[in-house]
């Protein structure tokens, strides 16, 4: 297991990718937990990526607890890297708490990570989305996403 400074120093890279979060394992959730609590939102946005790569209930879990931050930049993260999980319940549980998000940034990115195949639940308020949002622009990316999916 790595230390949290080691983690951090991880994830602190200028550049961020697939090399940088490889590096990070399920041992290591103790130490993104931490880094969630940072006051630096794109930290804690980059802890959100790497527990999504980690893919197990309990980083799964840590995530959704994390579709409330206050920061929107973190939850961003969450709703742009929810497609990566393998676990559908979890994407599902997650996109279906951020879809309906204050912030058009966090709406914009949980429709976009909608995976092919949704539950009735979801494609209902995708749907409702489609016609009630206040912006016309999630409400095309609403209906664009809708011709694509289907319904499990």
């Amino acid at each position: 297991m790595k230390s949290y400074e080691e983690v951090r120093a991880i994830l602190s890279a200028i550049e961020a990718n697939e090399t940088m979060y490889s590096q990070i394992t399920a041992e290591d959730i103790p130490s993104l937990k931490k880094l969630l609590k940072e006051d630096e939102a794109w930290l804690a946005a980059r802890a959100i990526f790497a527990l999504s790569r980690v893919d197990n209930p309990e980083s799964n879990e840590v995530i959704f607890n994390s579709v409330k931050d206050k920061r929107s930049a973190v939850r961003v993260a969450i709703a742009h890297s929810a497609n990566v999980l393998k676990q559908p319940a979890a994407t599902e549980r997650i996109l279906s708490a951020l879809i309906t998000d204050k912030d058009v940034g966090v709406r914009k990115f949980a429709i976009q990570s909608l995976p092919k195949t949704v539950s009735p639940e979801l494609m209902e308020k995708v749907r409702s989305i489609s016609q009630e949002d206040s912006h016309d622009y999630i409400k095309g990316i609403s209906n664009e996403k809708i011709r694509s999916l289907k319904v499990r």
